[in-house]
């Protein structure tokens, strides 16, 4: 995967949600607010952190401006993500 180029004006916002329902939600709530955004949406902590740290198929991942983190994660809880990016990613 190539690096993505950052568009001016838009933000990157990384969703950690593995219900598909609240997904959608977060989708329509930020269209109907016309928000110039880049979704990327992963399902897991484990995920997460594979896209911030940009391994494997994430590579080419965004740095994200805006993490909307679930705390209530499979594999990985969102505290578990919270704690190792503040250890390696600050």
């Amino acid at each position: 995967m190539k690096m993505k180029m950052k568009k001016p004006g838009v933000f990157d916002i990384l969703l950690v949600e593995d219900n598909p329902g609240y997904v959608y939600l977060i989708k329509e709530a930020i269209k109907e607010e016309k928000i110039p955004t880049d979704l990327s949406v992963v399902m897991d902590g484990t995920e997460a952190l594979a896209f911030l740290h940009r391994e494997g198929k994430y590579a080419g991942a965004p740095r994200p401006d805006l993490i909307l983190l679930d705390l209530k994660l499979p594999k990985k809880n969102g505290q578990d993500v919270l704690a190792e990016i503040k250890t390696t990613l600050t």
